[in-house]
């Protein structure tokens, strides 16, 4: 999985890609790695109905790092690339899709099979 992303929030990217913050210095170093992790994407269909894909089990790799001066032209966003590679969990598993349209489907099912475990929090 590669992501373009506008703004990952610096807390979010250092957990997924096993970055130490100490001090507030992020480090990477020949022994840093990345958690295990799991990925719900949402995108909608044709239709107007919800479509998601998740992805079971995988690693970040911590990303390119693009810096670039504003040569007077005002501040230009530039995206954060990260990517991810993602293998079947013990259940075999490696990706599941669900959309709203289809008879029986519940975002809360589809969370609780993708993140093995979850449970719905107050306020999510």
């Amino acid at each position: 999985m590669d992501l373009d992303v506008a703004d990952i929030p610096e807390d979010v990217l250092n957990t997924i890609t096993g970055v130490l913050v100490e001090n507030g210095i992020a480090k990477i170093g020949a022994n840093t790695r990345p958690p295990y992790v799991s990925v719900i994407l949402e995108t909608r269909g044709a239709n107007g109905d919800e479509i998601y894909v998740g992805l079971t089990k995988g690693k970040f790799q911590y990303m390119d790092i693009d810096l670039k001066t504003n040569e007077d032209k005002g501040a230009e966003l530039t995206t954060d690339s990260i990517s991810g590679e993602f293998i079947a969990r013990s259940d075999s598993f490696v990706y599941a899709k669900g959309r709203t349209s289809q008879q029986g489907f519940t975002l809360d099912a589809f969370k609780q099979f993708i993140f093995k475990g979850y449970t719905e929090q107050a306020g999510e």
